[in-house]
């Protein structure tokens, strides 16, 4: 009987193991995938990379890469982008400060009916 459970033991590790390997080698890297869709042109993923180097600050090349990516974005619609865009421009993270460009992405986002980016306008108005 004991030989029989350590079997079944040794038979459901050796399984366990197997699967992990494959899991391990055929899983999708979600990042991989993100940036594919970005290459294809989605605004979404591309703004999702640029959170991502966003969200990574320990270097100021990632606030650049942040930057081309929301700008990337803004470019093909995404409102978000279009704020966080404008957000870096204001401040100079990962490019030059240009509060010009900043106010004209806010507008952009504005007129398509984002109340952040009417906010965002009030405010440098009152500057």
């Amino acid at each position: 009987m004991e030989i029989i459970e350590m079997r079944t033991g040794i038979t459901s590790i050796f399984a366990l193991a197997v699967a992990l390997f494959f899991l391990h080698k055929y899983a999708a890297n979600p990042l991989k995938t993100l940036l594919a869709k970005a290459a294809k042109n989605d605004p979404e993923a591309q703004y999702q990379m640029g959170q991502v180097y966003y969200k990574n600050e320990k270097e100021f090349d990632h606030f650049r890469q942040a930057f081309m990516w929301f700008e990337t974005a803004a470019n093909n619609g995404h409102v978000r982008a279009m704020i966080a865009l404008a957000d870096m421009l204001k401040v100079g993270e990962g490019c030059n400060k240009n509060l010009k460009r900043a106010t004209n992405w806010y507008k952009t986002a504005a007129d398509m009916g984002d109340a952040t980016a009417k906010e965002r306008l009030t405010q440098l108005d009152e500057k």
